[in-house]
């Protein structure tokens, strides 16, 4: 199960009728929700690389997982690689 994100004041909780509020929006590179949660990753705390691979992975598409694979390599948190292995269980 996903971890799930906060969602800033005043953004939709539906993702079906304003599916930009819950991953950041789009800009002329594509999803800035996708881009913030691929920088997650580099994050120092581990609940916070746990939560980014638990979302990551549950887009589902396989550039994204493939990239999320490749950064496991280097991972040794515990938890974060619980959650990797968690998620692609699902």
């Amino acid at each position: 199960m996903p971890i799930k994100a906060y969602l800033p004041p005043g953004t939709s909780r539906d993702p079906c009728q304003d599916p930009s509020s819950v991953m950041g929006g789009f800009d002329q590179d594509g999803f800035t929700g996708l881009v913030q949660l691929k920088h997650s990753l580099e994050e120092t705390r581990p609940m916070a690389r746990a939560a980014a691979v638990s979302n990551l992975i549950a887009l589902g598409d396989e550039e994204t997982i493939a990239f999320v694979r490749m950064r496991m390599e280097d991972e040794f948190d515990p938890l974060v690689l619980r959650m990797y292995r968690e998620a692609l269980e699902e």
